[in-house]
């Protein structure tokens, strides 16, 4: 297999999928679309394929971001920032007690940032905690060592959640203080209309205990739901056709 798939370098990073997975999926894609046969098996993926992509890819990225920097120091057409971040679990090199470092797992904040006009990639920082003045600071921190033109900036979008859009300590108004400025905010309206849902189920079944726990009855079946019986219910019959219904009455 000789040929190139940073497209598929790039999505098994951005989802985080392993090198043995993702040779296992893009074999079996490829399987399906009859590219691999026992006959030919010229262009199977093996997972030795996908790390050397995934190497190459995030080196010619590198570069291409070091050369842009080159040329645009200033980043004077930045209108708007948008962010966004998540908590992942980081293999890192900690200093013992025995003077020796060792692997550890952390669970730290990564904020990727894009900038407008046009949508690209700007930069991405690693926020000490999950906190308001903590993602502040390093947004901030970020637009420094990229000279970004704060002044300039008009726009700040980014999910809905109360760390971001908190009226008194929250990211985009610590940025407008820092700023000094006033700032369109361009909040998620999936996160706003998730909020409904999530005040209804909590009131019917109880809080959640975690990312994917419950602790309610319901929620608690939700695991299982493929695995209940269907019961038996009489069908209603419509009287009218949905036409001939006025929406207006």
């Amino acid at each position: 297999m000789t040929m190139s798939l940073p497209s598929l370098a790039k999505a098994c990073d951005r989802t985080g999928v392993s090198d043995r997975s993702a040779a296992v999926l893009a074999t079996s894609v490829l399987h399906d679309l009859g590219l691999v046969s026992p006959i030919d098996r010229s262009k199977v993926i093996d997972r030795s394929k996908i790390r050397r992509e995934r190497s190459k890819t995030r080196k010619e990225l590198q570069q291409n971001d070091d050369h842009i920097d080159q040329f645009d120091h200033t980043h004077t057409g930045m209108e708007g920032v948008f962010f966004d971040g998540r908590k992942d679990r980081t293999l890192t090199q900690v200093l013992g007690d025995d003077n020796k470092y060792h692997r550890k797992t952390l669970t730290e904040e990564h904020i990727s940032i894009i900038a407008e006009p046009g949508s690209s990639y700007f930069s991405h920082t690693t926020a000490p905690s999950g906190s308001s003045k903590d993602i502040a600071e390093s947004l901030v921190a970020s637009l420094k060592e990229r000279n970004a033109k704060t002044e300039n900036i008009k726009v700040v979008g980014c999910d809905g959640t109360n760390v971001n859009t908190g009226h008194i300590a929250g990211v985009i108004r610590r940025l407008e203080e820092t700023f000094q400025h006033p700032l369109q905010w361009l909040v998620c309206l999936l996160h706003a209309n998730e909020l409904p849902l999530r005040h209804l189920f909590q009131a019917l079944d109880g809080v959640t205990t975690g990312p994917r726990g419950f602790s309610g009855a319901i929620g608690k079946r939700l695991v299982t739901c493929s695995e209940q019986p269907v019961s038996s219910f009489a069908p209603v019959q419509l009287t009218e056709q949905l036409s001939s219904v006025d929406p207006k009455e």
